[in-house]
């Protein structure tokens, strides 16, 4: 993962990460140290499939997590 520095980096980490159950998603992720699945990710923090999906994939889009 590559995060730019300076305010351009710091608006994006804050755009990504400044929900709260987005940033509990990426935390789940983290600390699992291991690859998950949505069902997976949801499951840990507690939402629906779908929102964990949305999530993720906002994640993604912004460079935080890869997905294989």
């Amino acid at each position: 993962m590559h995060i730019e520095r300076g305010v351009p980096g710091l608006d994006r980490l804050v755009r990504a990460l400044g929900e709260p159950t987005r940033r509990a998603v990426y935390l789940a992720v983290e600390d699992a140290r291991r690859p998950m699945t949505r069902a997976d990710v949801a499951e840990t923090v507690g939402i629906s499939r779908r929102l964990a999906a949305f999530h993720l994939d906002k994640l993604t889009e912004e460079g935080l997590l890869e997905v294989h």
